[in-house]
């Protein structure tokens, strides 16, 4: 219990030293205040269950409209408060007993480190925005460990496939794994029952995107998308920048002779190593491996930036695309580590770790929203008059939030 206790204090110290403003000056961000915190206050319940950009989006909605019951100001910091649990508890349950078969316990602390302190992730750390993100990991997690004989894990195991099958379409790409996972284990009757939750929820989320297909947002084609594009977008966002940090890698495009030529041996060296981590790896990994190449897949196919979208994305550093990428390229370099593994393997894993740490100290720091002053619009629409309506500005610049005060 206390280690458990203490890998718990540690997790937090280390979210919170990345984003102490997310705590000492919580403001909104983006959907958590224009979509989620706004339409569970004028909605209420019925929030629950409207669709957000083709898709069910419990777990954001639930928070925000638990949220109602605190008074305004302090709803961000609550928003930012359950961001944290949600962003740690991945890393809690790698740590946990349940996950002794996805490595040693060297391994998986090392791997929930990372994960933790992952470069390149600014835009989704701490928020319940992006938390769906951190939520599929969790999920993939629950799937891949030994099913908890006691009755608290069921219940966990059940809320989190529940809460993940019913926020976002990650589902739909987990529904291999449980299927997988179900046939390859002895114990089949948990498998089971998690692998229906997945298929139900991979079902409902289909249902709701075929219903409500372009309803939400314009759907534009991948433009400016080629090859070449392909290769500088793998290099700089998936291979390069866990590496070496957003920081440093984000200030060149590749584009140059001599920048594309780096780019594509960057490209290769990254698609080498995944590809000989899913040849020699255990089952766990190389469905983590495929699972985070049908993210990136999918988010390259049909992005949400404005066109022309590829050369956007390469500009975009910290985005939620490049969470799963970079996580399973990550996750190969620990595995070199494994001490069945020879030693030559050991070895190139250090240097990548060793290479890494300068990214790790080059994005420690994630850069801090503006301060929009939420308390003083929080006293406004406080002290408003019932029929107001009252716009709060939100981060990142251009966001913001519409109340009508009750």
């Amino acid at each position: 219990m206390r280690r458990r206790a203490f890998v718990f204090v540690l997790c937090v110290i280390i979210v919170m030293l990345r984003r102490p403003d997310a705590i000492f000056h919580a403001q909104f961000w983006a959907e958590d205040g224009k979509m989620w915190y706004a339409d569970a206050y004028h909605w209420g319940i019925q929030s629950l269950w409207h669709p957000a950009t083709g898709n069910v989006e419990l777990l954001p909605r639930f928070v925000a409209w638990v949220a109602q019951i605190l008074p305004f100001y302090a709803a961000p910091l609550f928003f930012n408060s359950m961001g944290i649990v949600i962003q740690i508890l991945p890393a809690l349950f790698l740590m946990s007993p349940r996950c002794r078969e996805l490595g040693s316990i060297e391994i998986r602390g090392l791997l929930a480190f990372l994960y933790l302190a992952l470069p390149n992730t600014y835009e989704m750390y701490i928020n319940i925005a992006n938390a769906q993100w951190r939520l599929a990991f969790l999920v993939l997690l629950v799937l891949f460990a030994e099913p908890g004989g006691k009755a608290i894990w069921k219940i966990f195991d059940y809320l989190i496939l529940g809460f993940g099958a019913l926020t976002g379409p990650f589902i739909i790409l987990a529904v291999p794994v449980a299927v997988v996972m179900f046939f390859t284990n002895p114990r089949k009757r948990r498998r089971l029952e998690l692998c229906l939750i997945a298929v139900a929820g991979a079902v409902i989320q289909m249902l709701v995107l075929i219903e409500t297909a372009g309803a939400d947002r314009p759907v534009h084609a991948a433009r400016d998308a080629s090859l070449q594009m392909l290769i500088r977008l793998l290099a700089k966002q998936v291979f390069l920048a866990p590496l070496l940090g957003w920081r440093t890698i984000g200030k060149y495009s590749l584009e140059s002779k001599w920048g594309f030529r780096v780019a594509i041996a960057a490209a290769l060296f990254g698609i080498a190593i995944e590809l000989f981590v899913f040849l020699k790896s255990p089952r766990y990994l190389k469905l983590f491996l495929a699972f985070a190449a049908g993210i990136l897949a999918v988010s390259l196919a049909n992005p949400t930036t404005a066109p022309p979208q590829w050369p956007n994305l390469l500009a975009a550093g910290g985005i939620r695309y490049w969470f799963f990428p970079m996580l399973a390229f990550v996750a190969c370099i620990v595995w070199f580590l494994e001490s069945g593994n020879p030693v030559w393997l050991r070895g190139a894993g250090s240097l990548l770790l060793l290479i890494m740490l300068f990214g790790l100290i080059q994005d420690w720091g994630n850069p801090r929203p503006k301060d929009l002053r939420f308390q003083d619009y929080a006293r406004q629409f406080e002290e408003a008059p019932s029929g107001t309506s009252v716009v709060i500005p939100l981060n990142p610049e251009g966001w913001s939030m519409e109340l009508m005060k009750r």
